[in-house]
């Protein structure tokens, strides 16, 4: 989903001190929406290590979103079609539209299917 994250800290860190980091986040080119994982939200967690590799600190952790259409699973996409078009089928003389036209229609819509 992320990309790691290395970000060197070139400054002395005291115990307990408080600072403030900008981590930039970058997503893998095969992220995808949140709406498409089932899930409410994705969770990034974060560590700090130190010169010699070892952990320090505590770990923490950030809920995010990835926006974009939620898309559907092939089951869906076919209920999604049959009710379209059950309702053209009433609107049109018989046979003037057929189930394949709506699905394609959907493909080159969506871009699901």
């Amino acid at each position: 989903m992320l990309e790691e994250v290395n970000m060197p800290i070139d400054f002395t860190v005291n115990p307990s001190q408080v600072y403030s980091l900008s981590i930039p986040l970058k997503f893998s080119e095969h992220a995808q929406a949140t709406a498409n994982t089932g899930e409410e939200h994705h969770v990034a967690t974060f560590r700090f290590f130190g010169p010699m590799g070892w952990k320090w600190g505590e770990e923490f952790k950030i809920k995010f979103k990835v926006e974009g259409e939620k898309q559907l699973n092939e089951l869906e996409f076919y209920n999604l079609a049959m009710k379209i078009f059950e309702e053209l089928d009433q609107s049109f003389p018989l046979g003037q539209i057929t189930f394949e036209t709506v699905v394609d229609i959907l493909r080159n819509a969506n871009g699901n299917g």
